[in-house]
């Protein structure tokens, strides 16, 4: 088995088995409707699951109070008591500086920070992974004369991983590891904007929302409220059932069914209806798979699904114009890009915090 591979299985190994309990449904506070992708992190810090297409999550107990609630666009909301509605306000955003577009500058350059957080836990382990990164990415026009196709991939610039496990006979270690990052998903599916989004028709007759559908389910949900606008892809609607499950991990006897893929755009709304990246303000990835082969069950030493949860953030600190002078001269080196989080991320949960204050800087 790969290194690769088995860092992966490494990763499910510590992922969470849920105990469904009451019904909470996640929702916007201006409108009731519901939210879903939202991730729903308990006292202690373990990611519960992430809310469905009705915005409900069923596996918490009143023992994961006080419990957070993020997605991308709303502001990162703590409830204390038990209830059975939580409603997420939308947040205040205020762009990066951006060097004027001409059309004599048809490459955008934008610079990320990146964050992702993923936790599990079997009744004797836990485990709490977060990664932070900076990326940047140039994006135009494919007909631009000397712009390359490949540039849209985004390039890691810098990144740190930290882990915190922790077991039932009183170990609780938290290190960093550069080797780490290949059970990562921070290089691959963090949701890079398109260089032109348009408005639905619904939403420019005036209409909240307007819903593209799969063949098993909403595939585009576009959402425009004052102050956001937001874009939801998922990436399951035309799969049978809305489940994944890739043949190369069945081959390996790691069969793995992917439930939940989701990826969330958020820009600040305008009347013409049209935004480039000068309008973008964050993006979003949730995934929740379960490892079901035999791997998983001889590993895990258990005969249930195996339930993984994970969240990707992205956040631009700068947005660049540049001429395809300047555009070959970036690529042609990474350059040495210091750790910078912008004021639209908002705080870590206090239990990621606890694990990256525990390790020197």
């Amino acid at each position: 088995m790969s290194k690769h591979i088995f860092l992966s299985v490494f990763a499910a190994l510590f992922a969470t088995v849920c105990v469904r309990a009451s019904q909470i449904v996640v929702v916007d506070s201006a409108d009731g409707s519901p939210l879903s992708g939202a991730a729903v992190i308990s006292n202690r810090g373990v990611i519960k699951g992430l809310t469905d297409d009705d915005g409900a999550i069923g596996n918490l107990s009143s023992d994961d109070y006080p419990v957070s609630v993020r997605l991308i666009g709303y502001r990162d909301s703590v409830f204390t008591a038990v209830s059975d509605t939580m409603a997420l306000v939308v947040d205040d955003f205020r762009l990066p500086e951006v060097t004027v577009s001409t059309a004599a500058r048809p490459v955008t350059r934008m610079l990320c920070y990146i964050r992702e957080y993923s936790t599990g836990c079997t009744p004797k382990d836990t485990l709490q992974m977060y990664t932070e990164a900076m990326a940047d990415v140039f994006l135009a026009d494919k007909n631009v004369k000397g712009y390359k196709d490949g540039d849209a991939k985004p390039r890691l610039l810098a990144s740190r991983h930290f882990t915190r496990q922790a077991d039932s006979q009183g170990l609780d270690s938290v290190y960093v590891s550069d080797d780490e990052i290949l059970v990562s998903f921070i290089d691959k599916q963090w949701s890079v904007p398109p260089l032109v989004l348009h408005e639905y028709d619904r939403i420019k007759a005036g209409e909240r929302t307007d819903t593209i559908f799969g063949k098993y389910g909403p595939k585009n949900v576009m959402r425009k409220m004052p102050g956001l606008l937001t874009l939801k892809h998922d990436a399951l609607a035309d799969h049978k059932n809305r489940v994944m499950s890739p043949w190369l991990f069945k081959m390996l006897g790691l069969t793995v069914d992917f439930v939940q893929v989701e990826r969330t755009l958020a820009y600040i709304p305008n009347d013409a209806g049209v935004y480039d990246m000068d309008d973008f303000v964050s993006s979003g990835f949730t995934i929740r798979y379960l490892g079901k082969g035999k791997w998983f069950k001889k590993i895990f030493k258990v005969s249930e699904p195996v339930e993984f949860n994970l969240v990707v953030e992205m956040y631009p600190v700068d947005v660049t114009h540049l001429t395809i002078e300047e555009y070959k001269e970036l690529r042609k080196e990474k350059p040495d890009e210091k750790f910078v989080r912008p004021d639209i991320a908002p705080a870590l949960h206090p239990a990621v915090q606890s694990i990256v204050d525990r390790l020197p800087q």
